[in-house]
Protein backbone atom coordinates (compact mmCIF):
# COMPACT_ATOMS: atom_id res chain seq x y z
CA UNK A 1 0.00 0.00 0.00
CA UNK A 2 3.10 2.44 1.01
CA UNK A 3 4.70 1.64 -2.36
CA UNK A 4 1.62 2.52 -4.14
CA UNK A 5 1.23 5.51 -2.16
CA UNK A 6 4.94 6.57 -2.85
CA UNK A 7 4.16 6.21 -6.36
CA UNK A 8 1.44 8.74 -6.65
CA UNK A 9 2.63 11.27 -3.42
CA UNK A 10 1.28 14.29 -5.41
CA UNK A 11 -2.45 13.35 -5.91
CA UNK A 12 -2.49 11.57 -2.07
CA UNK A 13 -0.71 14.99 -1.02
CA UNK A 14 -3.89 16.46 -3.19
CA UNK A 15 -6.70 14.11 -1.18
CA UNK A 16 -5.51 14.38 2.32
CA UNK A 17 -5.48 18.20 1.82
CA UNK A 18 -8.62 17.94 0.30
CA UNK A 19 -12.16 18.62 1.42
CA UNK A 20 -12.56 14.87 1.41
CA UNK A 21 -9.73 13.98 3.88
CA UNK A 22 -12.58 12.39 5.83
CA UNK A 23 -12.93 10.35 2.73
CA UNK A 24 -9.62 9.24 2.72
CA UNK A 25 -8.93 8.75 6.09
CA UNK A 26 -12.01 6.01 6.14
CA UNK A 27 -10.43 4.49 3.34
CA UNK A 28 -6.58 4.60 4.96
CA UNK A 29 -8.45 2.99 8.61
CA UNK A 30 -9.60 0.42 6.09
CA UNK A 31 -6.78 -0.49 4.28
CA UNK A 32 -4.81 -0.44 7.75
CA UNK A 33 -7.05 -2.96 9.17
CA UNK A 34 -6.71 -5.25 6.12
CA UNK A 35 -2.81 -5.19 6.01
CA UNK A 36 -2.81 -5.46 9.85
CA UNK A 37 -5.35 -8.10 9.89
CA UNK A 38 -3.94 -10.54 7.27
CA UNK A 39 -0.44 -10.18 8.91
CA UNK A 40 -1.18 -10.70 12.81
CA UNK A 41 -3.30 -13.43 11.41
CA UNK A 42 -0.42 -15.13 9.48
CA UNK A 43 1.77 -14.75 12.32
CA UNK A 44 -0.65 -16.74 14.97
CA UNK A 45 -1.06 -19.11 12.24
CA UNK A 46 -1.25 -22.65 14.30
CA UNK A 47 -1.29 -21.10 17.62
CA UNK A 48 -3.01 -20.87 20.19
CA UNK A 49 -4.43 -17.14 20.80
CA UNK A 50 -7.82 -16.37 22.03
CA UNK A 51 -9.36 -14.63 19.76
CA UNK A 52 -10.72 -11.09 22.20
CA UNK A 53 -6.42 -10.97 22.23
CA UNK A 54 -5.96 -11.53 18.62
CA UNK A 55 -8.93 -8.62 17.97
CA UNK A 56 -7.04 -6.15 20.64
CA UNK A 57 -3.89 -6.83 18.97
CA UNK A 58 -5.35 -5.78 15.22
CA UNK A 59 -7.36 -3.28 16.64
CA UNK A 60 -4.33 -1.35 18.71
CA UNK A 61 -2.07 -2.34 15.41
CA UNK A 62 -4.16 -0.88 13.27
CA UNK A 63 -4.41 2.29 14.86
CA UNK A 64 -0.62 2.69 15.01
CA UNK A 65 -0.31 1.82 11.55
CA UNK A 66 -3.19 4.55 11.02
CA UNK A 67 -1.57 6.76 13.07
CA UNK A 68 2.34 6.58 11.70
CA UNK A 69 0.85 6.90 8.01
CA UNK A 70 -1.21 10.23 9.29
CA UNK A 71 2.10 11.31 11.02
CA UNK A 72 3.93 10.59 7.65
CA UNK A 73 1.69 12.79 5.86
CA UNK A 74 1.67 15.59 7.87
CA UNK A 75 5.22 15.42 7.99
CA UNK A 76 5.52 16.02 4.05
CA UNK A 77 6.04 12.02 3.15
CA UNK A 78 10.11 12.87 3.70
CA UNK A 79 10.96 9.92 5.94
CA UNK A 80 11.41 6.32 4.55
CA UNK A 81 8.06 4.91 5.48
CA UNK A 82 8.39 1.62 4.21
CA UNK A 83 11.84 1.19 6.06
CA UNK A 84 10.25 2.47 8.81
CA UNK A 85 7.58 -0.04 8.66
CA UNK A 86 9.57 -2.76 7.68
CA UNK A 87 12.03 -1.92 10.62
CA UNK A 88 8.76 -1.94 13.31
CA UNK A 89 7.57 -5.78 11.98
CA UNK A 90 11.37 -6.76 13.36
CA UNK A 91 11.66 -5.14 16.11
CA UNK A 92 7.76 -6.57 17.17
CA UNK A 93 8.41 -10.18 15.98
CA UNK A 94 9.94 -11.52 19.52
CA UNK A 95 7.12 -10.61 21.26
CA UNK A 96 4.38 -11.76 18.87
CA UNK A 97 6.04 -14.97 18.71
CA UNK A 98 5.69 -14.65 22.51
CA UNK A 99 2.19 -14.76 22.53
CA UNK A 100 0.84 -17.60 20.61
CA UNK A 101 2.05 -20.29 22.61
Amino acid sequence: MIELVMENKWAIYHIYNSLSRDVFERYLMDACQYIVSAYLKTEFAGKSIDLQDLDALIRLHKCACFGSVIDWLNGGMKDDIVGYFRRVCTLQKGWLENLGR
